[in-house]
């Protein structure tokens, strides 16, 4: 696995450390935007999985086409690739797509061992087939993310990266928030 992605799972596996199964549950009270409802650690991590997952979904109808996006980068790619990807200034508080919302997975609930398992098993698989691109498409942009437009494999890995650290924030609320309710 890339070291960035290697360097990520590490981190989540150091905040997972420890929580057995009843804290990954734990609903926090708030969340961060008033109107929405506060996601589990176990929630936090089915989000990540169904990102992971959709990557690698996009990037196989690529491969099966045989051929990279062919869609444009706009300015408005440019600057949200910018602000992002290459800064690192994931947005908080915007809600997730509905199709990458937890829910999805019929996970059964998990300790945090297991879910840092889930977690680098799915990492895995999808640095993989960022890699199986980048070998079939070169260094080209390879496939289209919803805002930032066509994405290099650097830039998708990166963008997953900061992605994931906006998250680990999110594990960090989440702990402070429930401290008193579990085991953390």
């Amino acid at each position: 696995m890339h070291a960035m992605l290697e360097d990520l799972h590490q981190s989540y596996r150091k905040r997972l450390a420890g929580k057995d199964l009843k804290g990954c549950q734990i609903r926090p009270a708030r969340a961060l935007r008033g109107n929405s409802e506060a996601w589990t650690t176990q929630e936090v991590i089915e989000h990540l999985l169904l990102t992971y997952r959709s990557t690698v979904a996009l990037f196989d109808r690529y491969l099966s086409r045989n051929s990279p996006s062919q869609q444009p980068v706009t300015t408005k790619h440019r600057l949200l690739q910018f602000l992002v990807i290459r800064c690192g200034g994931f947005p908080r508080g915007v809600s997730a797509p509905e199709q990458v919302r937890p829910g999805k997975t019929g996970l059964p609930p998990m300790s945090g061992e297991e879910l840092a398992n889930c977690l680098r098993a799915e990492l895995e698989a999808m640095d993989a087939k960022i890699e199986k691109c980048r070998e079939a498409f070169g260094s080209r942009p390879l496939a289209p993310h919803f805002a930032f437009g066509p994405l290099t494999a650097d830039q998708w890995r990166r963008f997953h990266f900061v992605h994931g650290r906006h998250h680990l924030k999110q594990l960090d609320r989440i702990r402070k928030q429930t401290a008193n309710t579990s085991r953390s």
